[in-house]
């Protein structure tokens, strides 16, 4: 499953660090913005592979729903 972006955790903090041209993701995410909730949960560094085998492997959403803070705090 190709969900368009990539998060990736900066210190303590999740990111979005990469969004695939031609995606929905790239009308909606931009590199940079903070993750604050996927799917209704937290994302957390000791939990983090966990939800990447989760939503990855076991079981794969049509939809990813994101909380994001941009940049600019908003």
């Amino acid at each position: 499953m190709e969900y368009g972006f990539r998060i990736q955790f900066i210190g303590d903090t999740p990111f979005i660090t990469r969004v695939r041209p031609g995606t929905d993701a790239e009308s909606k995410l931009h590199s940079g913005d903070e993750v604050l909730l996927y799917n209704q949960f937290a994302v957390d560094r000791s939990h983090l592979q966990q939800m990447v085998y989760y939503y990855n492997a076991l079981s794969p959403q049509g939809v990813s729903k994101l909380a994001l803070r941009d940049r600019n705090g908003g």
